[in-house]
């Protein structure tokens, strides 16, 4: 079987080289269209992001606001900051309903991000109060260890 194999692919290497048969040329251009790939994304939103990152990949780069917009990306990711921190808007060029729309969503942003934080604050508080009940529940068992190694010393005496 392998010989089989050998002799066939010999017998192509000869074909090719005496260019009785051409070699296959695998086809490395796959053709990327973020405007047909990206359905959720104006062309002129997309356009922005391109001119911002022109040293990411467009899918890798694309992808990052597609799960923005969507909610996926988690608020203390490096990611999610890059987000934010990118969205501004030029009024000139937006014009006035563009800035609306722009400030509307800002202020949304804003109130998810204050729901995160006190989330987040809410957990630091149950994690605290665990660590006070631990703690005293610690120091009732040493007092009762103490009271019996007491009780144990004055019986013994």
């Amino acid at each position: 079987m392998a010989s089989n194999e050998l002799a066939k692919k010999l017998e192509r290497r000869m074909n090719i080289n005496e260019g009785e048969e051409e070699p296959a040329v695998a086809s490395q251009s796959k053709v990327f269209n973020p405007y047909t790939e990206f359905k959720e994304f104006t062309r002129k939103q997309i356009q922005n992001y391109q001119k911002m990152f022109n040293e990411l990949l467009k899918p890798q780069f694309l992808l990052i606001f597609r799960k923005a917009a969507a909610g996926e990306l988690a608020a203390e990711s490096g990611l999610y900051e890059i987000y934010t921190h990118l969205s501004e808007i030029d009024v000139d060029k937006e014009g006035v309903k563009g800035a609306k729309n722009f400030f509307e969503a800002k202020i949304d942003q804003q109130t998810q991000e204050k729901k995160f934080e006190e989330e987040i604050r809410q957990e630091q508080e149950e994690k605290r109060i665990q660590q006070e009940e631990k703690k005293e529940r610690q120091q009732a068992f040493k007092a009762k260890t103490t009271f019996f190694k007491q009780e144990i010393e004055n019986q013994t005496n």
